[in-house]
């Protein structure tokens, strides 16, 4: 790790704690760890059902080691939202990828289905130069996902709400910490509300 140990707190204190504008993001549960170390191509993952009341999720990534351009897989991260499974699989992502094999991050969102028809969201910035980065991913009963990284907010509609969280880290190694979280919907089918 090149950053000290009370350094690297510091920032991830930061990267956690920075308020995302216009929502009020209640955390669900214990903050989860997860670490991947893999070779060039491959991937470790993590996933959850997701259950009433989450609807959201924060997470703050630190990249340590990045993939070689000996393969066409560039380091980085995905963070997957699954509806249904065989024809009826609805998905939505929002991916961070190193395309020059080291920092910044190209931030891009995706929503599609089974039969591989697909919608994408490119963000304007990159993000993560110093290898740290954190995102916000949160959805709506109707399957609408927004995502937000690095001060920008994209929107995709997986027309599904979504029922399993995959997080991924490929080619390379780095660690990442998870808050499951609820945001407060306007939305009148908003059917999974915390119990006061």
């Amino acid at each position: 790790m090149s950053a000290s140990p009370i350094a690297a707190l510091v920032l991830l204190a930061a990267a956690i704690q920075a308020p995302v504008p216009d929502n009020a993001f209640e955390p669900v549960g214990r903050m989860a760890t997860f670490d991947f170390d893999v070779r060039d191509g491959y991937f470790r993952e993590w996933n959850r059902k997701i259950e009433c009341p989450v609807n959201a999720l924060r997470v703050t990534v630190h990249f340590t080691r990045y993939g070689k351009p000996a393969t066409p897989y560039r380091p980085g991260v995905n963070a997957w939202l699954y509806s249904g499974d065989g024809a009826a699989l609805r998905s939505e992502r929002i991916g961070f990828h190193a395309m020059a094999f080291r920092p910044p991050f190209l931030v891009a969102m995706t929503t599609g289905d089974s039969k591989q028809s697909w919608t994408r969201v490119t963000f304007t910035r990159q993000t993560g130069e110093s290898g740290w980065f954190s995102f916000e991913l949160h959805w709506l009963p109707d399957g609408t996902a927004i995502g937000s990284a690095g001060g920008q907010t994209g929107t995709v509609n997986m027309h599904a709400v979504p029922q399993r969280i995959h997080l991924l880290g490929f080619s390379g190694a780095g660690e990442m910490w998870i808050q499951l979280g609820y945001i407060p919907s306007k939305a009148r089918n908003d059917v999974c509300r915390p119990v006061a």
